[in-house]
């Protein structure tokens, strides 16, 4: 799991898109659809899915790329699925999408698997 990220009140809130992507790009985080962000990067061939990091680093959520195409940033920095299948995908306050091929494997922070 990734190390916790401190950020300085007064820093820009970004999204950077990374991973099996031609063109990687960090850009604003503003709110409305991802696929934009998606498109500008690139991703290559066989990419199939995206895993999207909160900006504390302890959450991340292996979803379909076509489902995050469909998606969009609320005002929070909420990814917002339409009938998502868990709740798990609507992970809050998204700073990186990193497209990968095949899958990854989700986490949780301890407390909430705890609740499990």
């Amino acid at each position: 799991m990734a190390e916790p990220t401190i950020r300085r009140a007064d820093e820009p809130v970004t999204v950077t898109v990374d991973g099996a992507v031609a063109t990687p790009t960090t850009t604003d985080r503003i709110p409305g659809p991802v696929a934009e962000m998606l498109e500008r990067s690139s991703p290559v061939r066989g990419a199939d899915h995206v895993t999207v990091h909160s900006g504390d680093g302890l959450f991340t959520a292996s979803i379909p790329l076509d489902v995050v195409r469909v998606a969009s940033l609320g005002d929070d920095g909420r990814l917002t699925i339409t009938d998502a299948p868990t709740r798990c995908w609507l992970v809050k306050d998204v700073r990186r999408l990193e497209v990968t091929v095949g899958s990854r494997p989700d986490s949780l922070p301890a407390e909430e698997r705890a609740k499990l």
